[in-house]
């Protein structure tokens, strides 16, 4: 019995097949050359990227299995100062309320700023700080809860 090389297969719809063809036609290239160009036409920068500096595999299964996709940066959150002014005079209203023994609102805090309460939840995000989903009178609102003043005086330095 002769050593065969296992050829990769890959499963492809109808339109897909119909695509390949006319694109091997139209180039002038057999269907497989056609394929390839496609793949590498239409892969991202991304991919392409770790193409280039990912050694060659021995098996098409090693990749399947393991796929060597680099990790993301994981930034840490904002320290004291990197928070804007808006940012850090809604979280000092926050925290008077939070001590205070009221739980304000996402609304609340925006108004007493200026801002929107989208803003001020993106501002805030980045910083660690989310308002919780709730309900009161009947209605869903976002508010600022008692477990967040450590990390409100983190940020404002108030420790």
């Amino acid at each position: 019995m002769e050593f065969m090389a296992k050829i990769p297969r890959v499963e492809i719809t109808d339109q897909a097949l119909k695509v390949l063809k006319i694109e091997a036609a139209l180039s002038g290239l057999p269907q497989k050359e056609a394929l390839e160009d496609l793949i590498l036409r239409g892969a991202s920068s991304r991919t392409l990227e770790l193409v280039a500096i990912t050694p060659a595999l021995d098996k098409v299964e090693d990749m399947e299995e393991k796929p060597v996709i680099p990790k993301k940066e994981v930034k840490p959150a904002p320290e004291r100062g990197s928070v804007t002014n808006e940012a850090r005079s809604a979280l000092a209203y926050i925290l008077a309320e939070l001590e205070a023994g009221r739980e304000p609102t996402s609304r609340e805090a925006a108004e007493k700023v200026g801002l929107t309460p989208t803003g001020l939840g993106m501002m805030l995000s980045k910083a660690g700080i989310k308002a919780q989903n709730t309900r009161r009178d009947l209605k869903a609102v976002k508010i600022y809860t008692k477990p967040m003043i450590a990390r409100i005086k983190e940020l404002l330095g108030t420790n």
